[in-house]
Parts: C-alpha cells; structure tokens; sequence
C-alpha cells in the first residue's frame, strides 16, 4: 500500500478495498457506520464551537485586562500626584517655619 497523505485519502482507499472484495454490509452495520459518522460529525461541530468560544473569551479577557490595567495605571497616577502635593506641603510648611524661627530670632 503506498503512503497515505490525508484522511480523506485513507477513507477513499477503505471504500474502494471494500467494493473490491465484494463486501456486502448487513443493515445494522450500515446503521453502525452512519451513526459513526454522525457522532464524528458532532465532535467536528463542537470542537469547531470550542475554538469559537476559547478565541472570544480570550478577546473579551484581553479586554477586561486592559481596562484593569489602564484602571491601575490611573489610580498610580494619582497616588503619584498626591505624594508629590505632600511633599509639597511638607517643605513648604518647614520652609515657612525656619523662616518663622529665623525671623523671631533676629
């Protein structure tokens, strides 16, 4: 038997070896083959639909994921800020005390 390259390929040669031989399939194996083929049919449907599922929950996810992330980067923004306004206040409120000090001395 040479190589077989796809399923379909290999599906194709089944059939033909089974017309050769002379093979003649009772009802009920018949039915067995459809329902074989109905069952595969479903997975391909359904294993179709996970995909479909994984790739838009991962969209929907990455998007989420962004907001949060945009979220956070806003709320270090301002955590950032308000340190930098007591900081502020901080050295003002020294300065305006050593000149306070200073002044009284003098």
């Amino acid at each position: 038997m040479s190589e077989i390259a796809s399923n379909v390929e290999f599906a194709h040669k089944l059939h033909e070896q089974d017309h050769h031989h002379g093979v003649s399939m009772s009802p009920r194996d018949r039915c067995v083959e459809i329902l074989e083929a109905v069952v595969l049919a479903v997975v391909a449907v359904l294993t179709a639909w996970s995909g479909y599922q994984a790739a838009k929950w991962e969209a929907f996810s990455a998007t989420r994921y962004a907001l949060g992330t945009r979220t956070s980067v806003r709320a270090q923004e301002g955590l950032t800020l308000s340190g930098q306004d007591r900081l502020y206040d901080i050295v003002t409120f020294s300065d305006l005390s050593l000149i306070h000090i200073w002044t009284s001395n003098a």
